[in-house]
């Protein structure tokens, strides 16, 4: 699979920004969550993002371009992204936000593992090098045997794995269908997905401390996946997704200013080993 040099330019703009609003819109979660369950955040997150792309849409004048031409595979989208964003929002709430990036930095072996599975692609002796490595790069950090593997820990994984075969989705995406219809089916997937544990969470009402981290984690929700649908039209998953690795930055700025939490050295180590693996498998592409 060669890439043209039409769509990585577009790649290697949008796909940064994405991953850089999208972790501040992490940062707003892992911070709403120390008050109000996953599922509520989820939920609240959700409304306010789709309200953006709604507005957005009249603004416009274009509110048909909310609902998907190509309704299967958008449905199909929003149902792993919904998943995963559950999923990585446990996540947080459970884990440093650097420790839980590391984890979900699987995304892009993944991607490759898949598509040798899935679509016949052969990998080469250094992709099936890389896939191995980042595996090992995941036992570091989880140090099975020494420290205790938490609910937060299977969570990152299982985001991981659930955001690789959404990527994959995005690969049988047609040109014709519109990013907000991208953006609201993913938002509405999400509700959905979260709307399942809400009955087995509590609900507290907002309040006034932290009703502008909510707007703030809505309007990042809505960019970024703006953004991040942008970069995917090239169906270059394997070109966007070792960008994902800028959020470990993200996550150790805003874990140490917002969270005041510490980097373990092994992390890094676990975190350096995944990076280089991802990039490995990046470089047939």
């Amino acid at each position: 699979m060669k890439i043209s040099s039409a769509i990585a330019p577009a790649s290697l703009v949008w796909a940064p920004a994405a991953f850089a609003v999208l972790s501040l819109c992490d940062a707003m979660v892992k911070y709403l969550t120390s008050h109000y369950s996953v599922a509520q955040t989820s939920i609240m997150v959700s409304v306010v993002g789709l309200g953006f792309t709604v507005a957005h849409a009249f603004i416009q004048k274009r509110p048909k371009a909310l609902w998907p031409l190509h309704s299967k595979i958008a449905v199909l989208r929003a149902v792993f992204l919904g998943i995963d964003t559950v999923l990585i929002y446990i996540a947080f709430d459970l884990l440093p936000l650097a420790e839980a990036y590391v984890l979900a930095f699987l995304t892009p072996i993944l991607v490759a593992f898949f598509s040798a599975i899935l679509f016949k692609e052969v990998l080469t002796r250094k992709q099936s090098f890389a896939v191995m490595l980042g595996f090992v790069g995941v036992i570091i950090v989880l140090r099975p045997g020494i420290s205790v593997i938490g609910w937060g820990h299977v969570a990152a994984l299982g985001s991981a794995f659930v955001f690789a075969a959404s990527m994959l989705v995005m690969r049988n995406l047609k040109a014709s269908e519109t990013d907000l219809a991208l953006v609201s089916t993913v938002l509405i997937g999400l509700i959905c997905c979260a709307g399942f544990l809400l009955p087995f969470s509590e609900v507290r009402p907002l309040t006034t401390d932290f009703a502008l981290p909510l707007l703030a984690a809505g309007f990042c929700f809505y960019c970024g996946h703006r953004l991040l649908v942008r970069a995917l039209r090239s169906r270059a998953a394997n070109l966007v997704a070792p960008f994902q690795y800028s959020q470990i930055i993200w996550g150790v700025i805003y874990g140490a200013l917002l969270f005041a939490a510490p980097i373990e050295p092994i992390v890094l180590l676990g975190a350096a080993i995944i990076i280089c693996a991802g990039i490995l498998t990046w470089q047939r592409y």
